[in-house]
């Protein structure tokens, strides 16, 4: 008797379970956004700032947030930090890591700097500045306006 009370409580809540409509469950059905930072450790070489530095890369960046590649771009300078061999860092923030590695720089800088110009412009920001690093980041927890 007990197994046929637990074979029709199975077969009961089976088909119980087959009458909730899909379109009311939540599992996978709504893409994650996922936040990726992409960090890069600079060291401005003497006599270089880092603001007029990055000034010409604004525009670029300013295209990819637009066109919403991106969700920011950041220069930022420390205030209170240990010794490093930078002095300055780069952030830029972005959800999708596929359309992040195909950013086309080469069609941006000819866009922005001119067809005669984007060479010397990259050369002059390499000029003036060291990648000491890079390093690419995922959140995987926070709270606020940017939790994950």
């Amino acid at each position: 008797m007990r197994f046929v009370t637990t074979i029709t409580g199975c077969t009961a809540c089976f088909l119980l379970g087959t009458l909730v409509p899909l379109n009311t469950t939540r599992a996978q059905t709504q893409p994650t956004k996922t936040t990726y930072y992409n960090l890069s450790f600079m060291k401005s070489l003497p006599g270089h700032d880092p603001a007029s530095i990055e000034e010409p890369w604004k525009s670029i960046h300013t295209d990819l947030l637009q066109s919403g590649t991106i969700k920011s771009w950041t220069v930022l300078e420390p205030m209170y930090a240990g010794p490093h061999n930078y002095d300055y860092m780069t952030l830029i923030a972005f959800n999708d890591l596929d359309a992040y590695t195909k950013i086309d720089y080469p069609t941006l800088f000819k866009k922005h700097w001119g067809e005669s110009k984007w060479q010397s412009m990259a050369q002059q920001t390499m000029a003036s500045r060291d990648e000491i690093g890079n390093e690419m980041w995922v959140v995987v927890a926070g709270i606020g306006s940017d939790p994950k």
